[in-house]
C-alpha cells in the first residue's frame, strides 16, 4: 500500500514538495533541459505525450498492463499503473506527431502504427525505430523536489 497512502507527505519524506499533483501520483519525468514531466492521471487520458525539452522533439507512450511493485505483498497483486516509454520524435529529417487512435499509437504524418518499443508495426514507416529517450517514472514528491522547474504536461 505504499503507493496509496494518504495524507500531505509520503511516509518518510517530511519537506515540502511543489503540492500541484498528490506526493504519490506517479509521473513519467526526462531529464532535458529543466526537465519536463507528465504525471500518469494525464496520460491514462490520451496515452501520448507530444513535447519538447532541452530542444529535443520526443513522445511519451503510456499504456495499461504493469503492475506496481509497492502497492501489494506481491507485485502480481499489484493494481495495474501502467508503463511509458520516451522516443525522439524526428525521423529522416522531420518531426513526427503522434496520437492514440483506436486503440494504437499512430504518426499523424504517415499514418503509421508504433508499438511501445518505438517499432512502425505497419503503414509506410514498418520496420523503422524511433532512438529512445532515457526517462524514469517516479513518484511527484520525488521528481518535483530535484526538478522544481520542470515544465508539467498536461493532456489537452
Amino acid at each position: 500500500g505504499y503507493d496509496t497512502r494518504d495524507g500531505p507527505y509520503p511516509p518518510f519524506f517530511r519537506v515540502p514538495w511543489d503540492d500541484r499533483y498528490p506526493a504519490m501520483e506517479r509521473v513519467a519525468a526526462i531529464g532535458l533541459g529543466e526537465g519536463w514531466t507528465a504525471p500518469f492521471s494525464e496520460l491514462r487520458k490520451t496515452h501520448v505525450a507530444n513535447a519538447e525539452a532541452g530542444g529535443t522533439p520526443f513522445v511519451v507512450f503510456w499504456k495499461p498492463g504493469a503492475a506496481s511493485a509497492v502497492d501489494a505483498g506481491r507485485v502480481d497483486r499489484g493494481r495495474d499503473v501502467g508503463q511509458t516509454a520516451a522516443f525522439d520524435r524526428r525521423l529522416d529529417g522531420r518531426t513526427l506527431d503522434f496520437e492514440w487512435r483506436e486503440g494504437e499509437y499512430v504518426d499523424r504524418e504517415t499514418g503509421s502504427t508504433w508499438d511501445l518499443g518505438g517499432r512502425a508495426v505497419s503503414g509506410p514507416l514498418a520496420g523503422r525505430r524511433l532512438v529512445p529517450i532515457a526517462h524514469g517514472n517516479h513518484f511527484w514528491f520525488a521528481w518535483s523536489v530535484f526538478r522544481p522547474n520542470a515544465e508539467v504536461w498536461r493532456a489537452s
